[in-house]
């Protein structure tokens, strides 16, 4: 995966985090936050895991509010949630790769 690539999966994700955090009322509901991102790939694995757990709470966030920051439908993580989730495989071995 190029550079290019891999810098606009982690600001997307990271936009979306952002977004997340200011979601009280989803907060509350969920009663749980999205993990920061601290160290860039060895947090991803800890986001990407929470994304995994709470994918239908997420997907149906997006679909209601439609946030600016979600992710956009052309976007890995936005892939990442449709699609591979469901399958519970994902290695991030290829996002770590320079």
């Amino acid at each position: 995966m190029n550079n290019v690539i891999k810098e606009r999966f982690f600001l997307v994700m990271t936009g979306f985090i952002s977004h997340l955090a200011r979601q009280q009322n989803l907060i509350m509901e969920m009663q749980t936050t999205c993990p920061r991102v601290v160290n860039r790939w060895l947090s991803t694995e800890k986001v990407i895991n929470w994304f995994k757990i709470h994918r239908p709470q997420l997907l149906a966030h997006i679909e209601s509010k439609q946030p600016d920051s979600a992710p956009p439908r052309l976007c890995g993580l936005h892939f990442f949630l449709c699609i591979i989730s469901p399958l519970e495989q994902l290695s991030l071995s290829v996002l770590s790769r320079d």
